[in-house]
């Protein structure tokens, strides 16, 4: 019964974050991760919340901590479930769009090429996944004012 109680606050959290109102989802995102630490303890469910967390903080401009999370988040995803997993490129998007704000142009380049590669190999050129991340690199690419002409060849 608790458990569905302490999902039904992270819907709340996550509807306030989508909603516009993230600085009001900030503080019931953060309960909640600290109720399921506390009684649950389970590494997905915990991964879930702190992404969630992470993109809260995207939402109220505070880059750089959502970096961290989106690091650590993405770091552990892989490991749970290895790069290619389908939800894996998404996360990968939003790691990139945070190096993005946080003018790190190289490690995003470097970061979504890899991405790039091993979406293509998994799922082939014209799959969406591939091309969305596709996308992100094209994006990266224009916005960084040290881009080459070679650079936006890809």
């Amino acid at each position: 019964r608790d458990q569905f109680r302490c999902l039904g606050m992270e819907r709340v959290g996550n509807a306030l974050s989508s909603s516009g109102r993230s600085k009001e989802a900030l503080p019931v995102l953060e309960a909640t991760l600290a109720l399921i630490r506390r009684y649950w303890s389970d590494e997905r469910d915990i991964l879930r919340v702190r992404g969630n967390l992470a993109s809260c903080f995207y939402n109220l401009q505070r880059f750089d901590e959502a970096l961290a999370l989106e690091r650590e988040f993405y770091a552990k995803r892989v490991s749970m479930d290895g790069a290619s997993a389908e939800c894996n490129p998404a996360r990968a998007g939003n790691l990139a769009s945070t190096l993005r704000q946080l003018n790190k142009w190289v490690e995003a380049k470097t970061f979504l090429r890899e991405q790039v590669a091993i979406a293509t190999q998994a799922w082939g050129e014209s799959h969406g996944i591939t091309m969305k991340l596709n996308a992100h690199l094209r994006d990266t690419l224009h916005l960084d004012p040290a881009a080459t002409r070679d650079d936006l060849r890809l």
